[in-house]
């Protein structure tokens, strides 16, 4: 796989943290630049201040009921079957339907070091929309030999109905994994969403998460 494909793929490990403590660019809805569109999934950015990545936010509809798209998300273990190029997704805690910390490790090919994250998703549910937020943990575990540990993080899941067999998803989020070139990280930043968003869409298929 080329170098830029396993860059834009491990980005995605950064996203997404709790609202009240995001930035509140990343949330506004204005400012944000249309980037792509593959999969019916649109992806724009927006240059956060205190940041030298871009944000990106990706969207696009699943044909599933909203729990299913909840389920996949916060199913951390099977990580590994959707999330572009991650090699470890393992539960920290207790099993806990409103809270999972979590650590998140992804492949990156020679001279890079794997990436790895350690954080706090924390949901919250309401009757049509469902909002998941990741607060960084980096300091939780100790970091791994030959694993370069995130530090740096902010975004968020939005899953919101539009009908029974309908859902919307967003995926929004910055950080600053470190040891890649900015600009490299910049350029291909906006593969990896597309990618996640599009194979939801797929898993939403297996028997584990429909909602009967």
């Amino acid at each position: 796989m080329p170098l830029t494909k396993y860059l834009s793929y491990f980005l995605v490990i950064y996203f997404p943290i709790v609202c009240l403590s995001q930035h509140p660019e990343i949330l506004a809805q204005d400012g944000w630049e249309f980037k792509k569109e593959k999969y019916n999934v649109k992806v724009f950015s927006k240059s956060i201040s205190g940041y030298k990545v871009e944000a990106f936010k990706a969207s696009g509809l699943v044909d599933a009921p909203m729990e299913s798209v909840y389920k996949i998300v916060m199913d951390i273990e099977n990580y590994t079957e959707w999330y572009p190029n991650c090699k470890i997704g393992e539960l920290l805690n207790e099993p806990n339907e409103l809270e999972q910390l979590r650590r998140i490790e992804f492949k990156l090919p020679w001279p890079f070091d794997n990436r790895d994250a350690v954080n706090k998703m924390v949901v919250t549910k309401m009757p049509d929309s469902i909002w998941i937020d990741i607060i960084n943990e980096a300091e939780y575990l100790p970091k791994l030999k030959n694993v370069y540990r995130v530090g740096r993080t902010e975004g968020y899941w939005s899953i919101v109905k539009e009908d029974e067999n309908k859902t919307k998803l967003t995926y929004s989020a910055i950080g600053e994994p470190g040891g890649i070139p900015i600009w490299i990280i910049n350029i291909f930043l906006f593969d990896s969403p597309l990618e996640a968003v599009n194979n939801i869409r797929e898993m939403v298929m297996k028997p584990e998460y429909r909602i009967h």
